[in-house]
Parts: structure tokens; C-alpha cells; sequence
């Protein structure tokens, strides 16, 4: 290799170690910043928990060994989730491509219901739908 490809493999790698750095500082910083909001009761604590308090439920849960069952509880909606959104996306896409003058109708409904923000239908969805699989 020339020098000037071990150079440039050097800067490669410094910059490399530079990044991954600052990436774990910013997680570490993120993390220490919302334990003591948490803590001091800046931040409500009931809503956004905290840490610290989060791993020792998962600690406890493992312990108990409660923590798969509830893993495969989360794992078990969100495919179930999955499924249902794929066929009924499917569905109306269908129905809206097989006809173009109902598409033409249901466009700036769609295009509207589009644009809401998704966090916001979360808690219209488990008003509508419950919060169990059953």
C-alpha cells in the first residue's frame, strides 16, 4: 500500500472511532438527562417512568419469569396488528383501484386522514378497539 492509502485508511478509521463515540456520549447524555427529569419531577414521572425504574421492571420480570410471556403478549399483537392493516390496506387499495370514480370521491378524505398525526389516532384506536387481544 501507498502512504497515502494508509493515510486515508487512518482518517477512515479516526473518523470511524469518532462517530461510534459520539453516538454512545449522546445515548449516555440522552439517558442521564431523562433519569434526573425523572427524578427531580421536571418531567411527569408517572407518564415518562424513567431508566432506571424501566430496568428494574425488566429485571423483576425476568426474575419472576414473566418477562417472555409478556415479550410473546406484545409480539402476538403486533402481528396480529400487522396482519389486519396488510388485508384491509389491501382491501380498500383494491376497491379504490377497481373504481376510479369512488377513488376520485374518497381522495381528500384519505389524503386528510393521511396527514393526522399517527401518535394521535393511538388512543382513538384503543378507545375503539379496547386494549385486549380478546
Amino acid at each position: 500500500m501507498s502512504k497515502e492509502q494508509l493515510k486515508y485508511l487512518k482518517k477512515q478509521k479516526r473518523e470511524k472511532i469518532i462517530i461510534i463515540i459520539s453516538q454512545i456520549s449522546i445515548l449516555v447524555s440522552f439517558l442521564f438527562i431523562w433519569e434526573l427529569l425523572s427524578k427531580y419531577n421536571i418531567i411527569n414521572p408517572f407518564i415518562f417512568s424513567s431508566p432506571t425504574k424501566i430496568l428494574k421492571t425488566i429485571k423483576d420480570l425476568y426474575l419472576n419469569y414473566n418477562l417472555i410471556s409478556h415479550i410473546l403478549t406484545t409480539l402476538e399483537e403486533t402481528l396480529i396488528a400487522f396482519t389486519l392493516g396488510i388485508t384491509f390496506s389491501f382491501l380498500i387499495a383494491l376497491i379504490l383501484y377497481s373504481f376510479p370514480l369512488l377513488n376520485q370521491i374518497i381522495d381528500p378524505y384519505l389524503t386528510m386522514l393521511n396527514s393526522l398525526p399517527k401518535v394521535a389516532l393511538g388512543p382513538l384506536i384503543i378507545i375503539i378497539a379496547g386494549a385486549n387481544t380478546n
